[in-house]
């Protein structure tokens, strides 16, 4: 199921499939740190950190990620 919908919180937990792989996106002014969790959603680990350049770079990188990564959401936070 594929879907570019964006949920609240509580719709995005009965949307997600069981099993499912998430991305976490932390947005920084010059970088945007990304992570992924495991299939049972238990633990997240850091992947990379994506140093902006141009929008367009970031989305195919992004992209690339999502896809080899079988990512099933996104979930973006304010890294403080």
């Amino acid at each position: 199921m594929k879907t570019n919908n964006i949920f609240s919180i509580e719709e995005f937990k009965t949307n997600i499939r069981r099993n499912s792989r998430l991305l976490g996106i932390d947005l920084g002014k010059k970088r945007i740190g990304v992570a992924i969790c495991d299939d049972k959603r238990i633990i997240a680990t850091p992947y990379k950190t994506i140093i902006k350049e141009n929008f367009e770079q970031f989305l195919s990188e992004l992209i690339m990620i999502i896809e080899d990564n079988n990512i099933s959401g996104i979930v973006i936070g304010n890294p403080i």
